[in-house]
């Protein structure tokens, strides 16, 4: 998808009005045996999942992360949270070059993820190439594999707009923060200078959002 990532974005006021994720389903984690969370980049997975993977692990939930590029950047941030996953896996592909490497996202999902697992993987319209192929990979694994695949946005929260019809909002299902969990994800968010400041406030709002499969 080609989506404009420069600029401010839409600012977080509008989507603080929109009165949609009130009335979304909320995601049910009960059901969730084991979470694979795949990271396209250092920090993807704490922005759009930090709060559902911590709450997961205090549920004594199987954590794992798969660190598709670089990685050195999140560690401080997941121990800042709390978060200390039960396994690390690690592709090494070079960033900006995951679509070339979706095959290889495919086969090492394939090889790691079980039926009925849930994997949490970035959004394939996200309109970042190498979120979306993440996206993709995990899609086809999961088909393959027969888990559930649950997609979290990240970069469409800034080139989006409220109804934007490129965004399967029918597919959204959310996961409020317990008050403790939400303020670790914004202390550790706003304590690092990479995150640009204007986006900080849409990841720190007290809720995530993932889009569930299509019935």
């Amino acid at each position: 998808m080609l989506t404009e990532l420069d600029g401010r974005g839409t600012d977080e006021e509008r989507w603080a009005a929109r009165a949609a994720p009130a009335t979304w389903p909320r995601l049910d984690l009960s059901t969730i045996r084991r979470a694979i969370v795949v990271a396209p980049h250092p920090d993807d997975e704490v922005l759009g999942v930090a709060g559902i993977m911590a709450t997961l692990a205090a549920r004594d939930v199987r954590v794992e992360v798969v660190e598709v590029t670089d990685v050195a950047a999140s560690h401080a941030r997941r121990r800042d949270l709390g978060l200390q996953p039960a396994a690390r896996h690690r592709l090494a592909v070079a960033s900006g070059s995951v679509a070339l490497a979706q095959t290889q996202v495919e086969a090492s999902l394939c090889a790691l993820v079980e039926p009925g697992d849930h994997v949490f993987a970035t959004w394939r319209g996200d309109g970042h190439p190498d979120h979306e192929a993440v996206g993709r990979g995990a899609a086809l694994a999961c088909a393959r594999v027969r888990a559930t695949l649950l997609e979290y946005p990240v970069w469409t929260w800034h080139w989006a707009d409220v109804g934007d019809a490129r965004v399967p909002w029918h597919r959204a299902a959310v996961v409020e923060l317990a008050p403790k969990i939400a303020q670790r994800k914004g202390r550790a968010l706003t304590r690092y200078v990479g995150n640009p400041p204007h986006l900080v406030p849409r990841f720190v709002s007290g809720w995530e959002v993932v889009f569930v499969p299509a019935p």
